[in-house]
């Protein structure tokens, strides 16, 4: 026997294809069915294997497979292995059909005739496979080459176009290869393309990530500049040495101002990377992130604050209105400004987001007062502010003796204000007092005054007389007399002059004893 063929299996062979090898066995090795004897039947049987001929057995039962003619077995296994398909399914799948990424020119050929086998094309076929060739190609010099082509042209001829320029293509990505691989001129080779930077997760609230980095010898100093990732507050500070000790010290001073930090970002520095500055973050449980050595721009953050200050505090030192200016004041004004400036990543100020308001600058002068005049606390607890005129005859503190607490009389002069007043002492001193410091001055009856307040008037429309205070202002009468009544002109015991009655709560005043004797 010439050849071998393996058994079939079901799950992975196709049975059209499988037939046509079986008649190709059958035919060189000169194996035809006679009256006499089946002998391609036998061969079938025997070839197909186990599990093929239970189902082969099935599908001729009542008969035998052997009672059957070839050609009646392989009708029974094609309508059982190989369906009847749906002729525009199989379209569809083929005009889908693209050439893969790392597909060849020829697995591509081979793959559209084995998608055209029962798309039932019939006459077209040759034009049907030739335009699917050329427009099914992926991209490339290739499909673009067989687009110069006339359309009368074989398949034939635009597979052997597409082969050469495939051959082409090729030899030159070896030739490539071969240079890219040169280990000496890898040696001596440029810096790739910089790849595009992958921003920091932002941070939930302020000085919870921190970046830091130096900056100098700027005008003979160094300065080491904090940047709170959240907020973007700058801290500062102008450093006489920059190791890990000085270091540590104004971190631990920001620490205090701000609290501690839960990740420290920083680059490769020396003073940063000690064991001194690692035993530091490791006792307050901070984390620390450090970028690859000379790549700064992991440290962006850092390394942008360090270009804004830079470039503003050369600024700031060529101006020569600040020739007189020291350098704190110039790197305090930086930071006002920069802290009360709305930044371009958050669209607020840093002192907003940090502080949770905005600080108060000059600028604010120019804004009208609203605040001005304000409600008084209605929870103030105190007593109800008297208020004084000018003239008033007042007791004030006299603080002259700071352990001795003594009241001077004095005459208020001047209103400064809802509870400031002017008072004059009797020498001419003026003192400025408030009212918690003042006390209203009532001088008590004579004897004689008490005697004759105790007589009733005998016009009960005549007004009580009252004795006045002495510099006090004589007040209009709330209840001029009648036209027809005129007053009184006889001396009275008491030269003091007598005002109406105010329109006041009454009170009885009670005589101190020292004048009831």
């Amino acid at each position: 026997m010439i050849g071998s063929i393996q058994n079939f299996n079901p799950r992975v062979d196709s049975w059209i294809l499988y037939q046509e090898q079986l008649e190709q066995y059958f035919e060189i090795n000169d194996i035809k069915d006679t009256e006499a004897s089946k002998k391609r039947v036998a061969a079938l049987i025997s070839l197909i294997g186990q599990d093929t001929y239970k189902i082969l057995r099935d599908l001729c039962t009542p008969k035998a497979p052997k009672d059957k003619t070839y050609e009646e077995l392989c009708n029974h296994l094609k309508k059982h292995f190989s369906p009847t398909t749906c002729v525009f399914r199989e379209r569809l799948e083929f005009y889908d059909a693209k050439q893969l990424e790392e597909e060849t020119v020829n697995d591509w050929h081979v793959r559209i005739h084995n998608l055209s086998t029962n798309c039932d094309f019939g006459a077209d076929l040759g034009n049907v496979l030739k335009d699917k060739f050329v427009c099914g190609m992926r991209k490339g010099p290739i499909r673009d080459r067989l687009c110069e082509e006339k359309p009368s042209k074989s398949l034939e001829n635009l597979l052997e176009i597409a082969l050469a320029r495939e051959t082409t293509i090729k030899a030159d990505k070896d030739i490539e290869n071969i240079a890219r691989s040169c280990i000496p001129c890898n040696k001596v080779a440029r810096e790739p393309q910089k790849a595009i930077p992958i921003p920091w997760n932002r941070p939930t609230r302020p000085w919870q990530r921190v970046h830091i980095d130096f900056l100098g010898p700027i005008n003979n100093s160094h300065y080491l500049i904090m940047l709170d990732a959240y907020s973007k507050w700058p801290e500062i500070f102008k450093m006489n040495s920059i190791t890990s000790a000085a270091t540590i010290s104004k971190i631990r001073e920001t620490c205090a101002r701000w609290g501690i930090p839960e990740t420290l970002v920083s680059d490769n520095g020396t003073q940063l990377t000690s064991e001194e500055f690692s035993i530091f973050l490791k006792r307050n449980g901070i984390r620390h992130v450090t970028g690859p050595p000379y790549k700064p721009e992991t440290n962006g953050t850092a390394e942008n604050a360090v270009k804004s200050f830079k470039k503003g505090f050369k600024a700031a030192l060529l101006d020569q209105r600040n020739r007189h200016v020291s350098t704190d004041t110039l790197v305090s004004r930086y930071l006002f400004w920069y802290r009360n400036s709305t930044h371009c990543q958050t669209n607020e100020t840093p002192a907003k987001l940090m502080l949770g308001r905005h600080l108060h600058t000059t600028l604010n002068l120019m804004r009208p007062d609203t605040n001005r005049d304000t409600e008084r606390q209605c929870n103030h607890k105190g007593r109800d502010s008297p208020t004084f005129e000018k003239g008033s005859i007042v007791w004030i503190r006299d603080y002259r003796k700071p352990n001795t607490k003594t009241w001077q009389e004095a005459k208020v002069i001047d209103i400064l204000g809802p509870r400031n007043y002017t008072c004059e002492l009797p020498d001419g001193q003026k003192w400025r007092r408030h009212v918690d410091q003042m006390r209203k001055r009532i001088e008590a009856p004579s004897t004689e005054d008490s005697k004759s307040e105790t007589v009733q008037p005998a016009n009960t429309n005549q007004e009580v007389p009252q004795r006045k205070m002495p510099g006090e202002p004589t007040m209009p009468s709330a209840t001029p007399p009648p036209p027809e009544q005129t007053p009184s002109l006889e001396p009275r015991p008491n030269p003091i002059p007598v005002i109406p009655v105010r329109d006041r709560p009454k009170r009885s005043c009670n005589i101190p004893a020292r004048y009831k004797d």
